[in-house]
């Protein structure tokens, strides 16, 4: 899935910003999402943006509106993407799995969450190729469908993407193996010739 924006100084992609070989869906909206937030924080901390990034912003929101007359759209600034992801959600008193089940630039949903109250402040990773997607979130509803519980969350502030290490420099080099008689090892070291 690419976007293209014509500006000033040519054309830009929009959306597989971080790894281009991710082409599950699911991925691109978190991508999109985080993307969002982030711009939208640089924005509030009056760094500001150049024209590329207010094309971007623009539309990420254009994708995300809410149309007329749908479910949600006079409560909502923003419309959620269906997504299955796998995540964890952390606070003072749970750090448990998660299933990610709905997603958007002002907010998710997710299932299978411990009990949550209204309000309460929760941090939730998702991990991708990518690298790990860290949104902070404020609890905004709980349902109970039957047996499960849905939670809807709204996003706070900047979000981070915290990428994995290349193997070669995650790995630490092998020790080197120690010579018979070290030591340390509490035995004699063999006489010198």
């Amino acid at each position: 899935m690419r976007i293209r924006l014509v500006s000033r100084q040519g054309e830009m992609a929009l959306g597989l910003l971080f790894s281009r070989a991710m082409t599950d869906a699911a991925s691109v909206v978190l991508e999109m999402v985080y993307r969002y937030r982030q711009l939208c924080g640089r924005c509030e901390a009056g760094l500001g943006l150049d024209m590329d990034e207010v094309m971007e912003i623009t539309a990420i929101e254009s994708r995300f509106s809410c149309t007329a007359g749908g479910e949600w759209s006079d409560q909502r600034q923003f419309s959620r993407t269906p997504v299955t992801l796998s995540g964890r959600l952390s606070s003072r008193r749970f750090n448990d799995p998660i299933q990610v089940t709905d997603l958007g630039p002002g907010g998710m949903v997710i299932a299978d969450a411990p009990y949550l109250e209204r309000g309460d402040t929760v941090e939730i990773a998702v991990g991708q190729k990518a690298g790990c997607f860290r949104f902070v979130a404020e609890v905004a509803w709980i349902r109970e469908d039957g047996p499960s519980t849905r939670t809807g969350l709204s996003l706070r502030g900047i979000p981070l993407l915290l990428r994995q290490a290349p193997k070669a420099i995650a790995a630490p080099a092998p020790a080197p193996a120690k010579a018979p008689g070290h030591p340390r090892r509490g035995t004699a070291l063999p006489a010198a010739a």
